[in-house]
């Protein structure tokens, strides 16, 4: 015997089951299902583990370096001269003939003051009379250096004080005279000067400059070799 029931009572049957059907998977969060939708799972591999995706933490980014503040760079700065003295002998140059000098270099500056002394004798004698002629020189300069560490063209400038006599006699006649004069004198050259200290070497033109005279400008030359500590 076949029942036929109706068809709006076949209606609220069927919705009475999708609602059953769709209230566990709204308690567990899961979305709900619409009527007349066939859902299906995707089928797991047997032997295959497999994993939720998980979020891309981001690469982590490198700590940011100070930048190197002036007064450290001042501070390094004053660091790369360790041999701020130094001790040469010129030959010819500022002392006029030679000179022994001592040179002081104030730190990074550039900046250098130089002192220097000179002493000559000379005699001759013939017959009856003799002649003697000496020289002292004083140079005193003071010098800015250009370029490199090491290797620097050399401007100086200052004065160089000389003190000369001479004496003449014969029997018992003697003449004699002296004079000093503070020049004026430049010094343009090449200078070796190592910031660690070591051996130094100049070379250059060392005029002079004559006030009142024929020449206002000597021209001179010069080298020097010493140590710096």
């Amino acid at each position: 015997m076949r029942t036929f029931l109706p068809t709006p009572l076949i209606s609220c049957l069927a919705a009475g089951l999708v609602l059953q059907n769709s209230t566990p998977a709204l308690a567990q969060g899961q979305p709900a299902q619409q009527p007349g939708v066939i859902y299906t799972q995707p089928q797991q591999q047997p032997g295959v583990v497999y994993t939720q995706p998980t979020a891309q933490q981001p690469a982590p980014q490198p700590a940011p370096t100070a930048a190197p503040s002036q007064e450290d760079g001042e501070e390094h700065k004053k660091e790369i001269r360790k041999a701020n003295n130094v001790v040469f002998v010129e030959l010819g140059g500022n002392g006029l003939v030679y000179s022994i000098n001592y040179e002081r270099v104030f730190g990074d500056s550039d900046f250098s003051l130089r002192g220097g002394f000179s002493f000559i004798s000379v005699g001759a004698s013939g017959g009856s009379g003799s002649s003697n002629a000496s020289l002292i020189t004083l140079p005193v300069l003071g010098n800015y250096y250009v370029g490199g560490r090491d290797h620097k063209l050399q401007l100086g400038g200052g004065l160089t004080f000389m003190y000369a006599s001479v004496s003449s006699g014969g029997g018992t006649s003697l003449a004699s005279v002296s004079g000093f004069v503070p020049a004026p004198t430049l010094a343009l050259g090449y200078r070796y000067l190592p910031a660690r200290g070591g051996f130094t070497f100049f070379i250059g033109f060392t005029p002079f400059i004559i006030p009142g005279g024929s020449k206002v400008l000597f021209p001179w030359a010069g080298m020097s070799f010493g140590g710096a500590f």
